[in-house]
């Protein structure tokens, strides 16, 4: 259990039952929480003090919560703060859209508070434990930079996600290896079998991944009936 303090939980919702058990179900926990009920004072909120992980329901009275992500996702400030999603909607394009706009979980209600408790520690735990090895990662055109979480495509600065960015890094830690897509949810995601968004995190997540990296995409192949695969042989390394 984290101890008092150790995290500070930014929570958006407007149903006041429900904003009660996610304060109780959390501050039980141990974090620290600061409770919004609209976009507008969840904006005033994050103005003063940035949180380590927002909770943030998708329908609220002055917008869309994807709408506040797609906001933070642009300023250097706020990008980097992982984002739970909640939503009374189950279809898969309204989950979808949310971790499109950055979002990097999505839980619909109604939810158990193990479930929410398991997915939280999930976030925070690969978002606050730097990843371990090498301080920079090489293949081909990219290159990571693991301390400051950047990442370079023929040295130009690459915009990620969160998501893509712990792709990107395990694939190539593991290159030339088949990831099943169980591997990869919980390994990127912290997420077992029984997440509702194994497969579909997981595609969309890689798809985009793949735009990004221009023609050097392809080198991820998606195995048939596995999981995916990083195609990377080193050719010229030795040239210093």
């Amino acid at each position: 259990m984290a101890s008092a303090g150790t995290a500070l939980i930014l929570v958006v919702d407007d149903d006041k039952h429900i904003s009660k058990l996610l304060e109780e179900v959390l501050q039980e926990e141990g974090y620290t929480i600061q409770m919004a009920h609209t976009l507008f004072n969840a904006q005033g909120l994050l103005q003063r003090t940035p949180p380590d992980l927002i909770v943030l329901d998708r329908h609220l009275p002055d917008g869309d919560g994807v709408d506040l992500c797609l906001q933070l996702k642009k300023e250097e400030r706020t990008k980097n703060i992982p984002i739970l999603f909640l939503t009374a909607k189950k279809e898969v394009p309204e989950r979808v859209l949310g971790l499109r706009a950055g979002g990097d979980d999505y839980l619909t209600k109604p939810f158990s508070p193990q479930e929410l408790t398991a997915r939280v520690k999930a976030i925070l735990r690969r978002s606050m434990i730097p990843v371990a090895g090498k301080a920079l990662l090489e293949a081909g055109p990219v290159r990571l930079d693991m301390e400051a979480r950047k990442a370079y495509f023929n040295n130009k600065e690459l915009e990620l996600w969160p998501k893509e960015y712990d792709l990107l890094v395990t694939f190539l830690e593991r290159r030339n290896r088949v990831l099943t897509r169980d591997f990869l949810m919980q390994h990127v995601w912290g997420s077992g079998k029984e997440a509702e968004l194994t497969s579909n995190v997981v595609d969309v997540t890689i798809g985009n991944l793949r735009k990004k990296l221009s023609h050097f995409g392809d080198s991820i192949t998606a195995v048939r009936g596995y999981g995916y695969r990083f195609d990377y042989e080193e050719t010229n390394k030795k040239s210093k």
